[in-house]
């Protein structure tokens, strides 16, 4: 026994509401199952919390009440070994409140929304999801085969992570973009902004390779100018290269790759060998440093790293 109260019975009067809004998302807004099972985890934990503070009526609760119910899920009251939830479940929770009570002002239920003042969370920047050097290895120095789609397939796989492409990007490239013997690719990126990376020696060779026996091989009488064309001699879709990346990464037994994976990983590489905040904006095609600045921290961790390896006094002998 865990000397605790069983909890209060909720009324008619909460739970009839919650249900009637529940029925309205399933039914004229179309959600999903999973979006409608949250919102009702979020909502019952609502009207219990209100009725632990005395509250019997949607019409009695105020912003302050709202606050004091995101703070209790923050510090976890909710869960079995009170954890702290995350902001991101915090933020769900209150957009959950937010179209429940503009629900019931529209119904005619009440003509207060305490909502209206209560300000979204905002979760912080996530770090983008990057993989080892070691897993980038065994992708891009797996199993190709040599006909021209595998030369295609690793040219494209060595271009996307030697320059952090985005996959529309990657689609895009033609082949006038190319410079092999510089070493660069111009790419047009977000806002049809045009932008040089500088490529690498791997994917040079790959996409050379690709180019002597590959490309041509593919072009039909279609005349398509993009560089990465489909075994009917057009341009790649984004679908056929968001595939391309993941046969490979299941083929080297790397999980949880995407498109995107070869670009954060690029950025994140790039900055623990040392490489400029600036760059790597440039590279990336940012528009603002704070968007690269995500990676900051990778750097930073880098250089503690450096440090606590390193420094003769950087571990306390006493300690």
């Amino acid at each position: 026994m865990s000397g605790q109260p069983p909890p209060s019975p909720i009324p008619a009067a909460l739970s009839d509401r919650v249900r009637e809004y529940l029925s309205y998302l399933g039914v004229e807004r179309g959600l999903s199952r999973n979006t409608i099972a949250a919102y009702t985890r979020d909502l019952t934990r609502f009207t219990a919390w209100l009725v632990g503070q005395g509250i019997v009526d949607f019409k009695d609760v105020t912003s302050a009440d709202c606050l004091s119910f995101s703070a209790a899920l923050a510090d976890g009251i909710f869960t079995a070994n009170h954890s702290q939830l995350a902001v991101t479940s915090v933020g769900r929770a209150q957009a959950a409140l937010r179209g429940f009570f503009k629900f019931l002002v529209r119904e005619g239920y009440q003509t207060n929304d305490p909502m209206s003042r209560v300000l979204n969370v905002k979760p912080g920047r996530r770090l983008p999801k990057a993989i080892s050097i070691e897993d980038i290895a065994a992708i891009l120095d797996g199993n190709f085969n040599p006909d021209p789609a595998g030369r295609r397939d690793k040219a494209i796989l060595e271009l996307m992570y030697a320059a952090g492409l985005r996959i529309s990007e990657t689609a895009g490239v033609t082949m006038g973009d190319i410079d092999l013997e510089d070493g660069f690719v111009r790419v047009t990126g977000k806002g049809s902004k045009e932008r040089m990376i500088p490529v690498g020696g791997g994917a040079v060779r790959a996409i050379g390779s690709y180019l002597v026996d590959g490309r041509g091989r593919l072009v039909m009488q279609i005349r398509d100018d993009h560089l990465f064309l489909s075994t009917r001699g057009r341009g790649l879709s984004r679908q056929s290269i968001w595939n391309i990346v993941k046969k490979y990464a299941a083929r080297a037994h790397v999980k949880g790759v995407t498109p995107h994976t070869l670009r954060h990983s690029f950025a994140t590489h790039m900055l623990k060998g040392g490489a400029d905040l600036r760059a790597v904006q440039e590279m990336l095609g940012h528009v603002s440093i704070s968007t690269t600045q995500v990676y900051t921290h990778v750097a930073k961790d880098h250089l503690k790293e450096e440090y606590l390896s390193t420094h003769p006094r950087a571990h306390d002998p006493k300690a």
